[in-house]
């Protein structure tokens, strides 16, 4: 049974200016993807979702790898929509986008039956966005029979419960981060990999503080103009693994926001506090990483137990850089070219003739939101933008 679904009630992609391409912007995915059928037709399902369905935006996955279900299997879904069981995250629907120009064929709706039994998922859609076909479970759980698309409410089964999830992150407290012991035995027993073994008393409590920071979704960072760039939207947390990053910079739970340059292009900037080795040596640091379609690379690293200034009196942080692109060793370095950029563009990051960000108290909880610390986030971005103009012409 094939229905004519109505995707075009739902808003249209936008195309943004990404390193000179243009491109979509996958909101569910969290990153840049090109443009061409496949991808416009995600963008519209995606949105139609959201919009006709119902689907909350944080329900919805995009390009969703099987094994992060714990599943011993390598596809992956276009879409899955998700919902809460017993506070874990379970999958509801499966959507699987096929060629425009490509007729809706048995053959590919039992393909899609077979994929969404290994899933576990208790709907499933195919389509090539003219066409589309929607099934359910029938009541042996053995195979799928045809039905009409509700709305998600409707979808989600009674015994589901409640839709709240289970493990919601919580801060340490202001006492908390005053305990040094306490924070270095949590970084150990529940593997935060925020407290290096090397960093010195005084700076753990300021690197939880910040870790924590960009880790408490709680707080959004809202649309704001600084220097050279518009914070567009706060992505929330994202995932990124290794093996997609160019640098020394580690996987983990990054958080992410879709930023406008002052030429009209878009970047996603990354933001990590987190252990690293470097040679011998292991640090905790800040990380803050640029896409590209299919990877993410490193455009600067502070080391948390060199970088910092610590003003215990007036209970204030200064971060600063040296200002290097290339390898510390490398001492013959031209830092002109940044230095003339930094003053031209983000003057303010100049203080008495070195780059530092604005002081962050550190007798308070650092929260994204709050003035202060949105303007050392945007100085950080706008540092960032400037070293990767530098990094590219290397």
């Amino acid at each position: 049974m094939l229905q004519t679904p109505q995707f075009l009630q739902a808003s249209a992609p936008k195309e943004y200016q990404h390193q000179g391409e243009s491109v979509y912007f996958d909101r569910w995915q969290k990153r840049f993807v090109p443009i061409n059928d496949f991808q416009q037709l995600k963008q519209y399902i995606g949105t139609y979702l959201e919009e006709i369905v119902g689907v909350p935006s944080t329900m919805i996955q995009s390009a969703m790898p099987y094994r992060l279900y714990r599943l011993p299997s390598d596809r992956i879904g276009d879409f899955v929509v998700e919902y809460y069981r017993q506070g874990k995250l379970k999958p509801l629907m499966l959507i699987k986008c096929t060629s425009q120009h490509q007729e809706v064929t048995q053959t590919m709706i039992t393909r899609a039956y077979e994929a969404a039994m290994e899933l576990g998922s208790r709907y499933v859609i195919v389509t090539n966005g003219t066409q589309m076909h929607s099934a359910t479970l029938n009541g042996e759980a053995t195979d799928y029979v045809p039905c009409d698309l509700q709305s998600y409410h409707v979808l989600i089964p009674e015994k589901a419960g409640e839709q709240v999830g289970r493990n919601q992150f919580i801060r340490q407290n202001l006492e908390q981060l005053r305990q040094v012991d306490h924070l270095r035995m949590c970084n150990e027993t529940q593997e935060w990999e925020i407290v290096a073994s090397g960093l010195k008393d005084e700076y753990v409590s300021v690197s939880v503080n910040l870790a924590e920071a960009y880790l408490d979704v709680a707080h959004k960072l809202v649309q704001m103009e600084q220097g050279a760039i518009c914070i567009e939207m706060d992505l929330g947390l994202r995932y990124i693994k290794s093996t997609q990053i160019e640098g020394i910079a580690p996987g983990g739970y990054y958080r992410s926001f879709l930023v406008k340059g002052n030429d009209d292009t878009y970047q996603v900037m990354s933001f990590l506090v987190t252990t690293t080795q470097v040679g011998k040596k292991t640090t905790t640091a800040l990380f803050v990483l640029f896409d590209q379609l299919k990877t993410s690379y490193q455009v600067l690293q502070l080391d948390l137990g060199r970088n910092v200034i610590l003003d215990t009196t007036a209970e204030y942080i200064t971060v600063w850089h040296n200002g290097r692109l290339a390898k510390r060793r490398q001492e013959n370095e031209n830092m002109e070219p940044l230095y003339t950029l930094v003053e031209e563009q983000s003057s303010d990051l100049l203080v008495d003739g070195k780059i530092q960000f604005i002081p962050l108290r550190t007798k308070q909880m650092m929260i994204l939101s709050e003035p202060t610390f949105a303007q050392f986030t945007c100085q950080l971005m706008n540092y960032s933008l400037i070293r990767d103009t530098l990094l590219k012409k290397i």
